[in-house]
């Protein structure tokens, strides 16, 4: 959820031709990859569960890939001339989707 709120607003922020600008079809592809697993794991059922624990392991570290792509290609475009700068938000989705990514690969430890 997280994901999609800092995806549209850094869309609302960052102009069409900056390369760190959010796409709508990765994001809501992580955004529905991790509400899908976290379903998946809630089930309870042995087999959902390890399938819902890989494709979250699997989803975050795309998710992780895509939001440090993004934090090196954002532009400061002088949208705020001040403290934390347009890198902020899509380096902090990276290190957001770094602790999804260690959830759901202890979650497996744990399952496997």
């Amino acid at each position: 959820m997280v994901l999609g709120g800092e995806a549209a607003y850094m869309r609302s922020e960052l102009s069409e031709t900056n390369k760190g600008r959010p796409e709508i079809i990765p994001v809501a592809a992580g955004a529905a990859s991790a509400m899908g697993a976290t379903l998946l794991v809630n089930t309870g059922v042995g087999p959902l569960v390890t399938i819902g624990l890989i494709a979250g392991f699997i989803g975050s570290g795309a998710m992780m890939y895509y939001c440090a792509i993004r934090t090196a290609d954002t532009v400061d475009e002088d949208i705020a001339p001040d403290w934390p700068g347009p890198k902020a938000w899509p380096a902090t989705m990276t290190l957001i989707s770094f602790f999804a990514l260690n959830v759901f690969l202890q979650g497996l430890r744990a399952e496997l």
